[in-house]
């Protein structure tokens, strides 16, 4: 995975949404309104909102092998 700068303008402006967006779909979540079924619909926004702002935080491990599907590559 690429880093992100989170120095830049679209960084700012990404973060800056995900975080307006978080904060609405929390009202959401805690509204009288919200219908029982929508709950886990909500949640998951909620989570890959949450997920998003953390990408900066992820580090490429260019050492390990990619894995896909369960199967690592072959050893070379």
């Amino acid at each position: 995975m690429a880093r992100i700068d989170i120095h830049s303008d679209t960084w700012a402006e990404v973060s800056a949404w995900a975080l307006s967006e978080l904060q609405k779909t929390r009202d959401m979540l805690e509204s009288e309104a919200t219908e029982p079924a929508d709950t886990p619909a909500i949640r998951a926004r909620i989570k890959l909102l949450k997920r998003l702002l953390e990408l900066p935080n992820k580090v490429a491990h260019t050492d390990e092998p990619e894995v896909a599907f369960g199967i690592e590559p072959p050893v070379s």
